[in-house]
């Protein structure tokens, strides 16, 4: 049988046992209302799988996911189909400091979605290609669909340096990506659409560009399976489908609000900035929130 791991490890030779890990959240898929919400939680990490074209991960069509990083400093950029989740360019294959095209984590300990507007991203919602739902068809008419992940470690020097001082380059409201967690053919692939609004800044560097050390890039390719296909191909049981984000909080769930004050928000790209909801493509309207429902401050 195959086996799934829940995360991506990255080890870096040239910094001795330094590790950094990605893992994708399972999460309620929040109703596009127009208004930003607080930080959906954690339902734990999908299971990623290897396959013949890389890795893999099963998704509901229209299932939310976030995407939570954790180790030592690096930079990170996430691609989704042919397009860069931060900018809507082309994912390319080098760092950019203007517009950056990348975040730095652990410093910032997820992503939610596409950078849509200042201190704000739109969901990652699963969609089914060929429908033009997903963020990557809007933008290149692409159905590749799937995610790329790219890590970009410190180089040996600025690593010393971290390591030396490393609460000057830390956050003080760093915060462990576990505190989300809640203990209580085009048809046989998806890709990533934009769900609802989300409160969230993608941080400024403050290493700079070269302090990366891009001749030790790293980058995992992952194939967004709907779950029939994905339990065929490994034999193993998907996750089932998280309830509503409306059931979630009217059974006492709760959502979550992260200090960002600290934070200096990146520029937002008019590219990303005009892309349409899945539910305003679909005509869909969503249930809104419950008036009142708990919402716990971290960071």
């Amino acid at each position: 049988m195959t086996r799934a791991n829940l995360s991506i490890d990255f080890a870096f030779p040239t910094l001795g046992d330094a590790r950094f890990g990605v893992s994708i959240k399972r999460t309620v898929r929040l109703p596009d209302t127009g208004t930003p919400h607080s930080l959906p939680p954690s339902f734990g990490s999908l299971p990623i799988v290897e396959h013949e074209d890389g890795l893999a991960v099963p998704l509901h069509h229209l299932e939310a996911l976030w995407i939570a990083f954790s180790g030592v400093p690096c930079a990170v950029r996430i691609g989704v189909g042919l397009s860069c989740a931060i900018t809507g360019k082309a994912f390319g294959s080098d760092l950019s400091a203007d517009p950056q095209n990348y975040l730095t984590a652990p410093s910032q300990p997820w992503l939610d979605g596409f950078k849509t507007a200042d201190g704000t991203v739109r969901q990652f919602v699963a969609a089914k290609l060929g429908q033009g739902l997903t963020v990557d068809e809007q933008l290149t008419g692409s159905t590749v669909g799937g995610l790329q992940v790219e890590v970009t470690p410190l180089t040996p020097k600025a690593f010393e340096t971290w390591q030396e001082n490393r609460q000057a380059f830390q956050f003080e409201n760093d915060a462990d990506p576990t505190v989300r967690l809640i203990c209580c053919g085009t048809d046989a692939r998806l890709g990533l659409a934009a769900g609802a609004a989300i409160r969230q800044s993608i941080g400024a560097d403050t290493f700079g560009l070269d302090a990366w050390d891009v001749g030790q890039t790293q980058r995992r390719t992952i194939t967004l399976l709907p779950p029939r296909i994905y339990e065929q191909l490994t034999g193993l049981k998907a996750p089932p489908l998280p309830p509503t984000a409306v059931a979630y909080l009217k059974a006492g769930g709760w959502l979550f609000d992260y200090d960002e004050s600290k934070i200096e928000d990146i520029k937002t790209s008019e590219a990303l900035a005009a892309v349409q909801s899945v539910d305003s493509i679909l005509g869909e309207t969503s249930e809104p929130l419950p008036a009142a429902y708990a919402v716990q401050k971290i960071g």
